[in-house]
C-alpha cells in the first residue's frame, strides 16, 4: 500500500497488522487484554455452562430475529443457523416502495387477508418456528437419524404475479442462502375459485420454481444448485359451510383416533423406518405413502365434502408436491381467553401437526436434493484440480478449462456445505466439510511462505476501510458473512493461509459447542496453539542467538498463556469437579488448610472427565516450556532446576533422636479459636485457589499467569506451584492418579523448603497412596521417607507410628537403603514407648507378619470352604480331650531384633465370630472363648519366627482361629484371620464316645401280661456329672417306677427317675413293672395274627447324661449324652397260628387235623402243655396224643412247631353254634415266669364240607379249539387279531356255551371281549392279541369253556387247544418317551 497522507476526514486504507510479521501479530495478543481467542473460548463455555444449568439445548433463540452486529455478538451468533422457507402468500400485499417489507391491509378478495402475518404468528407462538423430530437419511452415510428440533425461518416473497419470487442462485457458494422449500397459501371460496384463479396462479408459480431449479446455468455447472423445486400447498377454505357439510364431533373424534393410531404404529416400527421418510418426493417407500393417506384422511374428515373435493384436486393436479389444509380458526392471532372446547382445540391440533409434519418432509426432500448439487458441484471443482496438478507435475499444457481452479472458491463452496448441514442442526457434519478443506491447504516450503508473504502486499482481502474490521479480525470471531466477503475478492490463499486456518480454528470452536462437546473443544485448542506456535518459529534460524532467544521466549510465553485462557475458560463447565475439589476444602478442623487432592468425585460425568484430561495434556506442554523460561529469564540458573538435579538440603543434616512434643497446656480458648480462624499460608492458598475451579468468576475477564511469575525467584516458584496444582486437579478428575501424584511430589518439596511441614505431610500421604497402589516400591519408600520427616517434628505418636510402621513393608525393605532403615527403627521404638500409643488399637501392620496354622490332628480330615465374606474356611477335625498344636508365624521386616512382651492367641466360637463379622466389628478378648498365650516376653529376631501353642478342648462345638495379639512396649498389634492372605482356621471339636451304657432286660413285651422290666446302667470309663432316666409308655401299656411296690397299684403311663452321679466303673440296677394290656384295634381275626397298628407300641426308656472323661474331671464344660432304649410289643402273639390241614382217614367220619404254630418273639419259651377245643361237629378223640415228643420244647423266633390232633365227627345238635377253635398253649421264659395263651383255629371251610349235603359229581364233557392269527409277524407292542374256533364235531352239548380267555402263562396281552357267549352259528370268537417281547413265540392265549346247566350252574368243558407253529415277534427300531424328575430324589 502506498504511504499517502489524507485528511482525517478521508477514507484511507487502514493499516493491516498482518502485513506485519507474523511473529509480531502472534506475541502480541499474549497481552493483550481483548485477545478474541480468549472472548471466543470464554463466550463457548459459559455458553455449555448456561445450557447445562438450564438442562436445555445451545441457541434456541428467535430464527426471525434481525443478525446482530459483530460487535453485539460473540463468536456463537455471527450467523442465525436456521431452515430457510420461502412463503408466497397471494393474500398478502407489499406497500408500494422498493425493497418495502411493510404490509399493506388491502383485500385480496379470498375472503381472508394477511394468511402470512397470521400463519408465522402462531407457528412462532405456538412452535416457536421449529420443527421437532425431523426424520431424514443421512446423505454421505445412507444411515437414518431424527433432527430433534430444526429451527426454521419463514420469508415473504410476494406473489407470483408480482414477481417477487428471488432470482435463482448461480453462484454454489452462495446456495447456502436460497430457499430450502417454498409454501403456497392457497386461501379458496370455493370450487370456482379455485378454476379460476388459485389453479392458473399455482401452475405459473410451479412452472417457475421447476424452471428456475432446472435450467442450465452455466455450459460447466447443471441446474440452479441454489433453488429448491420442493413445495407445500398450504389449503386454507374460506367460503361459506353447507349445513350438511359441517364438521360433527365424532369427525373429528374418529379424525383424531386415526391419528393416534398412526402415531402408536410409527413409533412401534421406528427401527424399520426409512431415514427419509419424511417426504415422498425423497424416496419411494410404501409405509410412508400409508401413513400419508391416513394423515390425508384425517385431515379430510375435518373439511366438508366440497372442501375434500378441492384438497384432493389440488393434490391430484400437483403431484410433485406436498398438500396439507388449515382453517381459518387454526390461523386466529388471538389469545383465547375462555375456555377453548375440545372439539375446537382437536382440529386445530391436528391441522397444526399436519402442517408441521408436511412441512418438514419438504424441507427434508429440499436439503437432500442440495446435497446432491453440492456434491456434483464439488466432485467438478475437484476433478479441475487433479487435472491441473496432475498437468503441471508432467510439465505438459494446462488447459484452460482446468486452470479456472480457485481454492479460496473451493473453499466458499465447501463452506457453503458445511452451512448448509449447520442450518439442519448436523453440526457433526458441518464440522468434517471443515476437517475435509483442511486437507486441501497446500504445506508450504520455507520458500513458499517467504513468496506468500511478499504476496500479502497485493492481497485485496488484506484490504480494509478504517472503520471495518481486519480480515484477521473476522477471521478470529469467526465471522461468517464478513470473512466469507472478504475471500470473495481472492483467487490465491497462499497469502493468507495462515488466517484462513485461524477462521477455521473458530468455527470448529462454534461447531463444537453446539455439538456440546467440551473435551474435543479443548484437543482442538491444544493443537491450534501447537499451530501457531510453529507459525512463530517458522524462519528462526535467520536471526543471530540473541534474536533466537528473544523469540523462543516470547512463543513460550504466548503457549502458556493461550493454554491458561483454555483453563480458565473451561472452568465454566467443570460444575460437579469444582464440588469435588470444593468439598476437600470444608471448614473442618482437619481439612481448613488441607490438600486432599484425591478428590474423586463419584459425580463426575465422561464429559467433564474427558474435558480434564484433554486439559492437562494442554496445560503439561505449558509446564515444561515454564521451566524452559525459568532458564532464560533468571541469570544464575533456574530455581526449579536447582531442585531437581540435587536431594533437599533437609537430607544432608543429621538424623536427631525422636523426641515427643511437649504438650501446650498454656494455650487458652482465645488462642485457638485465633488458630482455627487463621488464614493458611500463602503458597497453600496459592494451592486451594489453583485446585478449585472458579466457575462464579466473570468469563470474559482475562488472567495474565506471567504477569509477576518472573519477578522473582520466588514468585517464579510460586506460579509454578499454581500450575502445578492445577495440573494435580485436572489429572486426578481424569483418572491419572500417577501423573498426580508426581506433580503433587514437586508441590510437597515446595513446602518443605519453605517450612510447611504439616501441610507437605498431608499431600505426602496421598502419594505414598498412589505409589503403594501401583507398585513403585523404591519411590514408594522415598516418599515414605519424607513423610516421616515432616510427620518426626509435627505430628501426633499415633499418626507418626502408622507411617513408620508402613516403612518395612517386605517390598521397601528389600530396595531400601540399610542406614535409613536403621534410622526409621530407632524413631519406632521410640515412639512405640510413648504413653499415647496405647490408645488405640492397630491391625494389620506392613513391618510384621502374621500367619497363623493348626498341625495335623488325629482326624486327618479336613474341609475347605467359603464362610465369611468369601474368605476360605479351612477346617480341621478332633475330639473332646485331645491336645491340639497350634503354629503360629511372625514375620520381622525390622532390620534389628526387637523384644515383645506378649504373644497370645484368641479362640473364638464359630457363633460368635460369625456375628462380630456381620456386625463388621472386631474381635476383643471378651469375645474369646479360649486364650492362648507365650506367658513371658519373646525375642523377635529378623526374618521368620515359629512358635507353637497346645490347646486340649474339653467341650464340643466349633472355634476359629481368629486373632493373635502382639504387646510391643505400648502397642498393642491384632492380626485378625479375616484380614490374612492366608485361610482362616477353623477346629470342629467333636464329641468322644462316652463308655457308660444303659441296657434293658427284656428286649420286648408279651401283649396281655404283666412284666417286670431290668434297667442296668454302667459308667465304665466315664465320669457322670448327673443324669435321669425318663420311662414312658404307649398306648396300652403302664407302668409302675423302679422303687414303688407293684401291689400298690399305682399304674402310669410314665415317670422320671434320678439318675445320680458316678464315678468310673460304677454299675445300678433299676426295675420297674409293666402292664401290657390288648389295645382295642389289635386284631386276632386271621390265621396270621397281623397288627392293624399304625405305630410303634412298647416301653421307652431315655437316660440324658452330663459326664466328662476322666483326665478333664475339673473340666468347666462337662458333656452331655443322650441314650434311647425301646422295648416294642409284639405285634402278634408269642406263637400265633400260619396254618389248618385237615386230613381224612375215613370220609365224613375220622380225621387228622394238624395245626402250623410259628414262634414271634425274640426270646426263648418252652412249651409247656397245649389242648385244642373243638365246637360240634368235630370233636378231639380223648386218649390219643401225637405230639408227645414236643413237650418242653424250647422256640425262638421264627420257629416253626407241628401238632396233630386225631378228631372225629360227631353229632352237632348240642352245640350252641357260637363256639370256636381254639388251641390253649402255656409258654415258660427263661426266669420261669408261664404265660397262656388262646389261639383261634380257623376251620371254616371244614365245617362247611362236613355240614353240606351230598350231591352226585357231573360229568364233564370234552371239545377241541384251534387259535389262528391274522399274520404270521409283527413288532412288539402292535396288535394281532387272534380268534379262536370250536371244532362242532366234537363239541358235545347243544346248550349255551360261555368261554373266558386270557394270557396267562404267554408273551401276549388281549384286549377286546374275553368273556362272554360263543355265537352257535359260527362257534367262534376274536380277540386283539399284543405280542410283549421279541423273537419265536410258541406259546399263546388259552380259552376256558363251560356248558350251562339251564338251573343257573355250569359245568366246565375239557378243551383240546390247537396253537400255531411260531409267531415271529420283531424289536421296535424307536421309542418314544417322556423323562420326568423324580421328586423324591436326593
Amino acid at each position: 500500500m502506498a504511504d499517502t497522507e489524507t485528511d482525517s476526514t478521508t477514507s484511507a486504507p487502514k493499516t493491516v497488522p498482518y502485513l506485519a510479521d507474523d511473529f509480531d501479530t502472534i506475541s502480541s495478543q499474549a497481552t493483550d487484554q481483548h485477545n478474541p481467542f480468549h472472548k471466543s473460548l470464554s463466550d463457548c463455555f459459559h455458553a455449555l455452562r448456561e445450557s447445562r444449568e438450564e438442562a436445555k439445548p445451545l441457541f434456541a433463540n428467535d430464527p426471525t430475529e434481525e443478525p446482530k452486529s459483530s460487535a453485539e455478538t460473540g463468536i456463537l451468533n455471527r450467523v442465525p443457523a436456521a431452515v430457510t422457507v420461502n412463503f408466497i402468500d397471494p393474500t398478502t400485499k407489499l406497500a408500494p416502495g422498493p425493497k418495502s417489507n411493510t404490509l399493506a391491509k388491502t383485500s385480496s378478495g379470498s375472503g381472508i387477508d394477511n394468511v402470512y402475518e397470521k400463519l408465522t404468528y402462531v407457528f412462532e407462538r405456538d412452535y416457536g418456528s421449529t420443527l421437532r423430530s425431523i426424520q431424514y437419511k443421512n446423505p454421505r452415510t445412507g444411515d437414518n437419524s431424527v433432527i430433534s428440533s430444526l429451527p426454521v425461518s419463514p420469508t415473504l416473497f410476494g406473489t407470483v404475479s408480482d414477481n417477487a419470487i428471488s432470482a435463482p442462485l448461480s453462484e454454489p457458494s452462495e446456495w447456502h442462502t436460497g430457499p430450502f422449500c417454498h409454501v403456497y397459501i392457497a386461501a379458496c371460496q370455493g370450487l370456482d375459485h379455485y378454476r379460476a384463479k388459485i389453479r392458473p396462479s399455482l401452475q405459473a408459480f410451479v412452472s417457475q420454481i421447476e424452471s428456475a431449479a432446472t435450467q442450465p446455468q452455466l455450459a460447466t455447472t447443471g441446474g440452479q444448485g441454489g433453488h429448491s423445486a420442493h413445495f407445500l400447498v398450504v389449503y386454507i377454505p374460506t367460503g361459506a359451510k353447507e349445513k350438511d357439510g359441517d364438521v360433527k364431533p365424532e369427525n373429528v373424534r374418529s379424525a383424531v383416533a386415526n391419528r393416534l393410531s398412526m402415531v402408536r404404529r410409527r413409533f412401534a416400527n421406528r427401527e424399520d423406518l426409512d431415514g427419509s421418510q419424511h417426504s415422498r418426493d425423497s424416496l419411494d417407500s410404501n409405509e410412508m405413502l400409508d401413513e400419508t393417506e391416513e394423515a390425508e384422511a384425517g385431515s379430510l374428515s375435518l373439511l366438508s365434502k366440497i372442501e375434500r373435493n378441492i384438497y384432493k384436486k389440488i393434490a391430484a393436479d400437483f403431484p410433485n408436491g406436498k398438500v396439507c389444509a388449515l382453517s381459518r380458526a387454526s390461523l386466529s392471532s388471538k389469545i383465547e381467553t375462555e375456555a377453548v372446547s375440545s372439539t375446537g382445540f382437536a382440529i386445530k391440533t391436528q391441522e397444526w401437526n399436519s402442517f408441521n409434519r408436511c412441512l418438514g418432509q419438504v424441507i427434508v426432500s429440499g436439503f437432500k436434493d442440495r446435497c446432491r448439487r453440492y456434491k456434483d458441484e464439488l466432485r467438478r471443482l475437484d476433478a479441475q484440480r487433479a487435472s491441473e496438478a496432475t498437468a503441471r507435475k508432467n510439465g505438459s499444457h494446462v488447459p484452460p478449462e482446468f486452470n479456472e481452479f480457485n481454492l479460496a472458491n473451493f473453499f466458499l463452496v465447501k463452506e457453503s456445505l458445511a452451512f448448509t448441514y449447520e442450518q439442519m442442526q448436523l453440526f457433526s457434519e458441518a464440522l468434517l466439510q471443515y476437517d475435509e478443506f483442511r486437507t486441501f491447504l497446500p504445506q508450504l516450503s520455507t520458500r513458499g511462505h517467504l513468496e506468500a508473504k511478499e504476496d500479502r502486499e497485493h492481497c485485496e482481502a488484506l484490504k480494509t476501510d478504517p472503520d471495518s474490521p481486519t480480515l484477521l479480525e473476522l477471521a478470529d470471531s469467526g465471522d461468517f458473512a464478513g470473512f466469507r466477503e472478504k475471500i470473495q475478492r481472492v483467487s490465491d490463499l497462499k497469502p493468507i493461509l495462515d488466517i484462513v486456518r485461524r477462521y477455521l480454528f473458530a468455527r470448529e470452536l462454534c461447531l463444537l459447542t453446539k455439538m456440546e462437546q467440551p473435551a474435543e473443544l479443548v484437543a482442538r485448542c491444544r493443537r491450534f496453539i501447537m499451530m501457531m506456535y510453529a507459525i512463530m518459529m517458522r524462519g528462526i534460524s535467520d536471526y543471530d542467538a540473541e534474536e533466537q532467544k528473544l523469540r523462543k521466549m516470547k512463543a513460550a510465553e504466548w503457549v502458556i498463556q493461550c493454554s491458561w485462557d483454555v483453563k480458565c475458560a473451561s472452568e465454566q463447565y467443570l460444575l460437579s469437579m469444582a464440588e469435588a475439589m470444593r468439598s476437600s476444602f470444608r471448614d473442618d478442623e482437619t481439612q481448613n488448610t488441607s490438600l486432599s487432592l484425591m478428590s474423586d468425585s463419584s459425580d463426575a460425568t465422561r464429559l467433564e472427565q474427558g474435558l480434564a484430561r484433554q486439559l492437562s495434556e494442554l496445560l503439561e506442554v505449558a509446564r515444561l516450556l515454564y521451566k524452559e523460561l525459568g532458564s532464560s529469564k533468571f541469570s544464575n540458573g533456574n530455581p526449579l532446576k536447582t531442585y531437581e538435579s540435587a536431594l533437599p538440603a533437609d537430607m544432608f543434616e543429621l538424623w536427631k533422636p525422636w523426641e515427643a512434643q511437649k504438650p501446650k497446656d498454656d494455650m487458652d480458648d482465645t488462642v485457638v479459636v485465633e488458630k482455627k480462624n487463621k488464614e493458611p499460608p500463602r503458597r497453600v492458598s496459592i494451592m486451594q485457589r489453583a485446585s478449585i475451579p472458579a466457575v462464579n468468576a466473570p468469563h470474559d475477564e482475562r488472567e495474565f499467569f506471567l504477569k509477576t511469575a518472573f519477578d522473582s525467584e520466588e514468585s517464579y516458584e510460586d506460579t509454578y506451584l499454581k500450575m502445578a496444582s492445577c495440573l494435580v486437579t485436572m489429572n486426578k478428575f481424569a483418572g491419572r492418579k500417577r501423573f498426580a501424584a508426581r506433580h503433587q511430589g514437586d508441590i510437597a518439596e515446595s513446602f518443605v523448603r519453605s517450612g510447611l511441614l504439616v501441610e507437605a505431610a498431608k499431600i505426602f500421604k496421598k502419594t505414598v497412596r498412589i505409589c503403594r497402589w501401583d507398585h513403585w516400591d523404591r519411590c514408594h519408600f522415598y516418599r515414605l521417607f519424607r513423610l516421616a520427616y515432616c510427620q518426626r517434628t509435627t505430628a501426633k505418636p499415633s499418626e507418626y507410628l502408622k507411617t513408620l510402621v508402613s516403612a518395612f513393608s517386605p517390598r521397601t525393605t528389600a530396595v531400601a537403603p540399610e542406614l535409613a532403615l536403621l534410622y526409621l527403627q530407632d524413631d519406632l521404638e521410640a515412639v512405640i514407648g510413648h504413653e499415647s500409643v496405647g490408645e488405640a488399637r492397630y491391625g494389620k501392620l506392613a513391618f510384621l507378619e502374621a500367619q497363623m496354622k493348626i498341625e495335623n490332628t488325629s482326624d486327618d480330615a479336613k474341609s475347605l470352604g467359603s464362610a465369611f465374606d468369601r474368605k476360605q474356611l479351612a477346617k480341621k477335625y478332633c475330639s473332646v480331650g485331645e491336645t491340639v498344636r497350634i503354629q503360629v508365624t511372625l514375620n520381622s521386616n525390622l532390620p534389628r531384633a526387637i523384644e515383645l512382651d506378649s504373644l497370645q492367641l484368641f479362640i473364638v466360637s464359630f457363633d460368635s465370630f460369625s456375628s462380630i463379622v456381620e456386625n463388621h466389628e472386631s474381635v476383643e478378648e471378651e469375645d474369646a472363648f479360649k486364650i492362648l498365650t507365650t506367658g513371658a516376653s519373646i525375642t523377635l529376631e529378623p526374618g521368620s519366627n515359629t512358635y507353637s501353642f497346645e490347646w486340649s478342648p474339653s467341650t464340643a462345638g466349633q472355634y476359629i482361629l481368629s486373632t493373635a495379639e502382639i504387646v510391643w512396649k505400648q502397642g498393642y498389634f491384632y492380626y485378625d484371620g479375616m484380614d490374612l492372605p492366608e485361610d482362616l482356621y477353623g477346629v470342629d471339636v467333636l464329641p468322644s464316645e462316652p463308655t457308660h451304657s444303659l441296657s434293658i432286660e427284656p428286649a420286648v413285651l408279651l401283649p396281655g401280661h404283666d412284666q417286670e422290666v431290668r434297667l442296668s446302667f454302667n459308667a465304665a470309663d466315664d465320669f457322670i456329672v448327673a443324669g435321669k432316666l425318663q420311662l414312658g409308655c404307649s398306648e396300652g401299656l403302664t407302668l409302675i417306677p423302679p422303687g414303688e411296690d407293684p401291689s400298690s397299684g399305682n399304674w402310669r403311663s410314665s415317670c422320671e427317675v434320678d439318675l445320680g452321679s458316678y464315678k468310673a466303673g460304677e454299675t445300678k440296677l433299676f426295675i420297674a413293672h409293666v402292664r401290657c394290656g390288648l389295645i382295642d384295634n389289635f386284631s386276632r381275626q386271621s390265621i396270621s395274627q397281623q397288627s392293624s397298628i399304625d405305630k410303634v407300641h412298647g416301653f421307652s426308656v431315655k437316660g440324658v447324661t452330663t459326664y466328662l472323661h476322666e483326665e478333664s474331671v475339673d473340666a468347666d464344660h462337662p458333656m452331655r449324652n443322650t441314650m434311647d432304649l425301646f422295648a416294642p410289643i409284639l405285634e402278634k402273639t408269642a406263637l400265633s397260628v400260619e396254618g389248618v390241614d385237615l386230613v381224612w382217614v375215613s370220609e365224613r367220619q375220622r380225621a387228622i387235623a394238624s395245626i402250623q404254630l410259628v414262634s414271634n418273639t425274640p426270646r426263648y419259651f418252652s412249651v409247656e402243655n397245649w389242648k385244642l377245643v373243638l365246637p360240634p361237629p368235630f370233636s378231639v378223640t380223648e386218649g390219643v396224643d401225637l405230639n408227645g415228643d414236643l413237650l418242653k420244647c424250647k422256640v425262638f423266633n421264627g420257629d416253626e412247631l407241628a401238632l396233630a390232633f386225631d378228631c372225629s365227627v360227631v353229632d352237632g345238635t348240642h352245640g350252641s353254634g357260637d363256639e370256636e377253635p381254639i388251641l390253649q398253649v402255656e409258654l415258660c421264659d427263661d426266669v420261669g415266669k408261664k404265660f397262656s395263651l388262646d389261639l383261634p383255629i380257623d376251620m371254616n371251610e371244614h365245617y362247611l364240607q362236613v355240614l353240606e349235603e351230598p350231591s352226585t359229581p357231573k360229568s364233564l364233557g370234552t371239545t377241541s379249539a384251534t387259535v389262528a392269527l391274522g399274520t404270521a409277524e409283527g413288532q412288539v407292542g402292535e396288535p394281532v387279531m387272534m380268534s379262536f374256533k370250536i371244532d362242532q364235531e366234537s363239541l358235545e352239548t347243544t346248550g349255551t356255551i360261555s368261554y373266558s380267555i386270557s394270557s396267562g402263562g404267554s408273551n401276549w396281552l388281549v384286549g377286546g371281549q374275553v368273556n362272554g357267549i360263543i355265537d352257535k352259528a359260527s362257534l367262534s370268537c376274536n380277540v386283539i392279541a399284543i405280542p410283549t417281547v421279541a423273537g419265536q413265540l410258541s406259546s399263546f392265549p388259552s380259552i376256558t369253556l363251560r356248558n350251562s346247566l339251564g338251573n343257573g350252574e355250569y359245568s366246565p368243558l375239557i378243551t383240546k387247544m390247537q396253537y400255531p407253529p411260531t409267531f415271529q415277534s420283531l424289536a421296535r427300531t424307536s421309542e418314544v418317551a417322556v423323562a420326568f424328575p423324580n421328586s423324591n430324589s436326593k
